[in-house]
């Protein structure tokens, strides 16, 4: 039989429920070179478009 402190430890690893998870629209898109990515990430930019780039999970403001 399991001792009190292996439960302990099965609880304390289970995952924590998550209550919601807001929506998200995404869209990717492909550029034919890095001038035209570079041209769209000024435009997104200049717009007041949130964006990232290459995966980044942070968003982006300044396409440099």
């Amino acid at each position: 039989m399991p001792s009190d402190d292996t439960k302990a430890a099965v609880v304390s690893k289970r995952p924590r429920r998550v209550d919601s998870i807001p929506e998200q629209f995404l869209v990717l898109v492909t550029c034919r070179n890095e001038t035209q990515q570079v041209e769209l990430l000024q435009r997104f930019h200049s717009e007041g478009i949130q964006f990232n780039v290459g995966g980044n999970n942070s968003p982006e403001h300044d396409p440099a």
